[in-house]
């Protein structure tokens, strides 16, 4: 799961646990004082109460599945409803709710946005809190929310910083895993090559004068001897064929192992979760340039993926087509 999805998370839950807390308290409030609101107003603040949490989790879900101007929008009814879930009952409690409406902001405005939108929303509450209680209180009352809504700002700014510095880190191992993984395929072929080249030209040519000598000395030997230098000459023979075959399987394997390169860099990311479809003819690739720029583009994929789609899973599927891969 992304980071910023999971802050997102924790903040919603937060705000559900402040959102159900302040309930109680405005049911114990209307208990005890129970005409405090009358008619239209009754209806007027439930919708408020109700609608501050439907706007709230539609804004702290899954940001990619929301476009920025709804949410912003979203945004400013949540101020609303605060100030109305204060105002109507005349219980300063409410004005809580103007925090969660700040954390949000870290998230969907830039920074001077976010200042003007507390100094507004503050505001207005300052001029609810006049209606209540003396000046002086409210303008106490006023410094200490202003302070809260500043604090969950930066909390959450912080919070989703630190996300996106760790989605980067995660995609920059990603790409020195995918040149490291690719670094070490070139050098497992150079071995390779080069014990295919030793074996052929130093071993075998070696093989290859001794079963000439070996045929030579059959010629001049008799009896006995001449069996040893047989059943010699044949020892040499398997030998070399033996070597051949060795040469020939180290030279067959001669391009990059797609299907493992992919598999190491898919490894490297928690969610989504990636499945590759590799076709058999393409899960070996000669050309070291056309196997790099694959391994690009599937690694653009997944940290696409990873960072905007939300996905739970992602497949990958490479096969040869009429006009190439």
């Amino acid at each position: 799961m992304r980071s910023s999805r999971l802050a997102l998370r924790w903040l919603r839950v937060a705000g559900t646990i402040t959102w159900t807390v302040i309930g109680i308290t405005f049911l114990f409030f209307f208990e005890d004082v129970p005409d405090v609101l009358g008619g239209a107003s009754w209806v007027l603040w439930g919708a408020a109460f109700v609608g501050f949490l439907g706007l709230f989790w539609f804004n702290t879900g899954p940001e990619e599945r929301r476009a920025v101007s709804r949410r912003r929008a979203a945004l400013v009814g949540q101020s609303l409803c605060a100030l109305a879930i204060a105002g109507l009952p005349q219980k300063p409690v409410g004005f809580i709710f103007l925090t969660l409406v700040a954390a949000q902001m870290a998230s969907l405005v830039p920074g001077w946005l976010a200042v003007v939108w507390v100094v507004l929303q503050s505001a207005a509450m300052g001029w609810i809190y006049a209606r209540i209680v003396p000046l002086w209180e409210a303008q106490a009352y006023i410094a200490v929310y202003l302070g809260f809504q500043a604090f969950a700002y930066m909390v959450v700014r912080a919070a989703l910083s630190e996300a996106a510095a760790r989605d980067d880190l995660a995609r920059t191992h990603a790409e020195l895993r995918a040149k490291e993984a690719l670094l070490a395929e070139s050098q497992r072929l150079a071995e390779r090559a080069k014990i295919g080249r030793d074996l052929h030209d130093v071993l075998g040519h070696h093989l290859a004068a001794m079963n000439i000598n070996l045929e030579a000395a059959a010629h001049r030997t008799e009896g006995e001897a001449r069996e040893n230098v047989e059943r010699a000459r044949a020892l040499a023979r398997a030998l070399l064929d033996d070597v051949r075959e060795v040469v020939t399987e180290l030279r067959s394997e001669h391009g990059y192992d797609l299907e493992l390169l992919l598999g190491k860099l898919a490894a490297e990311l928690p969610r989504p979760r990636i499945h590759l479809e590799l076709a058999p003819e393409v899960r070996v690739i000669p050309d070291a340039a056309l196997a790099e720029t694959l391994i690009r583009a599937a690694q653009e994929l997944m940290t696409n993926a990873a960072r905007h789609s939300g996905a739970e899973h992602l497949w990958i599927t490479l096969r040869r087509g009429e006009q190439g891969l």
